[in-house]
């Protein structure tokens, strides 16, 4: 039986890895900018697809919260796109991150 390959594991993470230099023990205003940098970095694979990211804040315990737009607002597969794919990057590039969590809209 064949593993199914994400397409994230094998070809973005490592070409962002490799385009973000890793930083160890960094203060808060180098982590807030190496997210920038990340986000950065992924936005384009989600502008392939008619979608984008925007950061939104990062929290004293280092969760990044950002927000996911176009069609990666309400894709069905956006909850997958934010932890296989932007979180992932972003804890491996950043160790200081604890998670990366999507806004929450309040439909009225």
């Amino acid at each position: 039986m064949r593993r199914k390959v994400c397409v994230w594991q094998v070809l973005i993470i490592p070409k962002i890895l490799r385009e973000i230099r890793k930083t160890i023990n960094m203060d808060k205003e180098t982590i807030l900018r190496k997210v920038k940098n990340v986000l950065e970095q992924v936005r384009p694979y989600l502008q392939q697809d008619g979608g984008d990211v925007n950061f939104v804040e990062l929290t004293d315990d280092n969760t990044v919260i950002v927000e996911l737009t176009g069609a990666c607002g309400n894709c069905p597969h956006s909850r997958s796109t934010l932890k296989n794919g932007i979180e992932a990057v972003m804890k491996k590039v950043i160790p200081e991150i604890k998670a990366v969590e999507q806004t929450q809209t309040l439909d009225l």
